[in-house]
């Protein structure tokens, strides 16, 4: 049945995005035992379903590649609206990673969860951007129009 539900998340059309992506923050948190900073502006203006499901996607990428890789007691997850962008920014306090050897995976179509993210970015026509330090975490933003339809 999990799988089934994580396949087409009902809960955003259920309850829209906003409290659908408050509520993966929450459980995450207490299945990982990560301790979760959320600050959140409204996604009301991402008008498509279609649009909502890759967000969602994005975000629950990302909590399940900080859970299995990063070794992060602690993440901050904020999101910034203006009239044109959005600008979603997961950060952790992991253990971090080299992201030039990152650069070289997704290039050779490795380590498909982050080939997955920056796909996914790539498809609401913005960008993913990957910062990490070893033994310092990472932050990984995605910047898109608020409305630009799907590529």
């Amino acid at each position: 049945r999990r799988i089934s539900r994580n396949l087409s998340p009902v809960i955003i059309e259920d309850l829209g995005l906003d409290a659908a992506l408050e509520n993966i923050v929450q459980s995450f948190s207490r299945a990982s035992g990560i301790s979760c900073t959320f600050k959140p502006q409204s996604l009301q203006g991402l008008s498509s379903l279609d649009q909502q499901r890759l967000v969602y996607r994005l975000v629950q990428e990302t909590l399940t590649n900080i859970s299995k890789h990063a070794h992060a007691t602690h993440i901050e997850f904020t999101i910034q609206v203006d009239e044109n962008n959005v600008v979603m920014k997961i950060t952790d306090n992991g253990t971090g990673f080299d992201v030039h050897r990152l650069d070289e995976q997704i290039s050779g179509l490795k380590g498909i969860g982050m080939t997955a993210m920056v796909h996914r970015a790539n498809m609401l026509g913005g960008s993913a951007k990957i910062d990490s330090t070893i033994g310092r975490g990472t932050a990984v933003c995605f910047t898109f129009p608020l409305n630009s339809g799907l590529i």
